[in-house]
């Protein structure tokens, strides 16, 4: 941990009150009222400006709660340029627990657990550190002088090495905060193995294809995962990169595979912000869009909606409380799994975060997904895709939802006189207009001969009030099909939008010949 002997300062001198003979004539009188006044005036336009930015959202927002801003969840502005100084019965409690915590193994089974020890690990951190890892400069004059930094760093330590020991142990870095302090710049993150690289070179191809400049890097995990051959050829795509994940973190001690991979290369990026992106996604739009929506700047971590599926079923709800015994307010509000709207909350197909405000939640989602806590979650929910928000809560830091729950965009399909549309699992951004999906550009991915057939994308569906909605499962040369239940929520694609999926398909057909 960082020294704080170099960085001490002076405390701003007090000086004399400058209204302390404000009251002496009738001339100072007036003028204090017509001051009083004009603030006043000042003070209800700022307010009403400030409302009025606050319900700046798609025209939908009365339609979709999640389209209303996030203001109450946390306020992650004590722990970026401000700092919250606990008591120092407060102080000590925490680094007491800190302690005591670091000499015992976490359950794996025990998720309130983990939360407690994250915040704790996340309290002291934000004691120290602004969310860029740099020290904070007057602490000690504010905690109790520089032995009681040291005591609250020993604490870090400690407690690191019990609750993120991959970070360490990966041999790159020596501590959470130099991991921390090495990000810089915008980028998008990927993660392929051998199976999902035709997939991931396609991806990247069109993200050109569509204009996106930021810089990319693909991780893969350990040696053999991804064949050498296959890394030369992502290589040889303009502002690609690509990575061991086992060079930067311990892959072995959490045993990260599959959809753990996911979070791992997120940490691992040396991106401040970053949008991590599935190997099978494509884009409408460049996701650099994504680092200017309203939900974004105001959380600096932004999730997808998985389908709605599974009105009124409580297996999930069940689990997450297990991890989460005093949900936000947001999470109350919003949330479709609180809700007994949805089995599925996020997908984590597309993540949008900004790592210096979300570092903690994304330490702890890898903290989720390495085993044996892993396996427990796993058992209980798809993969990965909901412990990114998980954490958020757990730590009671800022996230957002971009509006409408899983839709689809692909072609009509008309059934028992029903319009269905049928195709890759589609969102949309803050305005409903068409941004991303999941899936590629065949029928079905996982069918190479079946599902090799090009998806004619003529027409979206969205999910806009997460009810009355009716899906055809997905077959073997079908894709998902969707019939929202509002005459608004199926849409056709512009010109220059199905003009983009057939470069696309161009793309994809010049990569496979046989289409597969």
């Amino acid at each position: 941990m960082a020294s704080f002997m170099k960085h001490k300062r002076e405390l701003p001198l007090g000086g004399q009150d400058p209204a302390a003979n404000l009251f002496t004539s009738p001339r100072k009188r007036k003028q204090l009222l017509q001051v009083a006044l004009v603030g006043a005036i000042l003070f209800m336009l700022a307010y009403v400006g400030g409302f009025l930015d606050r319900q700046d959202y798609p025209s939908a927002s009365n339609e979709d709660p999640a389209s209303q801003p996030l203001t109450h969840t946390y306020d992650w502005t004590k722990h970026h340029s401000k700092v919250y100084i606990p008591s120092a019965t407060t102080l000590d409690t925490w680094i007491s627990s800190a302690h005591n915590m670091s000499h015992f193994s976490l359950p794996k089974n025990n998720f309130i657990e983990m939360g407690s020890r994250a915040r704790t690990y996340m309290n002291l951190f934000n004691l120290l550190y602004t969310t860029s890892g740099i020290p904070r400069k007057n602490i000690a004059s504010q905690i109790g002088g520089l032995e009681k930094v040291a005591e609250v760093e020993q604490a870090l330590h400690l407690l690191e090495k019990n609750i993120y020991p991959f970070i360490k142990d990966g041999g790159k870095w020596d501590s959470a905060l130099e991991l921390l302090q090495s990000y810089k710049g915008k980028g998008i993150v990927m993660a392929t193995g051998d199976w999902h690289f035709k997939f991931a070179r396609h991806c990247i191809l069109s993200l050109r294809y569509i204009g996106s400049t930021l810089p990319i890097q693909v991780f893969y995990a350990g040696k053999g995962d991804l064949k050498p051959e296959y890394q030369a050829e992502l290589l040889k795509i303009d502002g690609v990169t690509v990575h061991d994940l086992a060079d930067y973190l311990d892959i072995k001690g959490p045993e990260v595979n599959g959809w753990a991979v996911k979070p791992f290369s997120m940490l691992a990026s040396t991106f401040a912000e970053m949008i991590f992106i599935d190997a099978d996604a494509l884009f409408f739009q460049p996701p650099e869009v994504m680092f200017s929506f309203e939900r974004y700047k105001r959380t600096g971590a932004i999730f997808f909606r998985d389908r709605t599926i599974g009105w009124g079923m409580t297996e999930t709800l069940k689990f997450l409380n297990k991890f989460i015994t005093e949900p936000s307010e947001y999470a109350k509000r919003h949330g479709r799994i609180l809700g007994l709207k949805s089995l599925h909350e996020g997908e984590s197909g597309v993540i949008v975060y900004d790592k210096r405000t979300s570092f903690h939640g994304l330490l702890t989602t890898c903290k989720m997904n390495s085993n044996p806590w892993r396996e427990f979650m796993y058992k209980e929910i798809h993969g990965d895709k909901e412990s990114y928000w998980f954490a958020q809560e757990l730590l009671k830091l800022p996230y957002a939802w971009v509006p409408g729950g899983g839709g689809t965009v692909g072609y009509e399909l008309i059934k028992d006189n029903k319009q269905y549309i049928c195709g890759g699992l589609y969102h949309p951004d803050e305005n409903y207009k068409p941004l991303w999906w999941n899936g590629g550009v065949t029928m079905n991915k996982y069918f190479e001969d079946e599902g090799k057939g090009m998806v004619n994308f003529t027409h979206w569906a969205t999910d806009r009030k997460f009810e009355n909605l009716e899906w055809l499962w997905e077959e073997k040369n079908r894709p998902f099909c969707l019939r929202p239940p509002g005459r608004g929520d199926i849409g056709e694609l512009t010109r220059e939008e199905r003009e983009l999926t057939k470069g696309f398909q161009a793309i994809w057909m010049k990569l496979h010949p046989s289409g597969k």
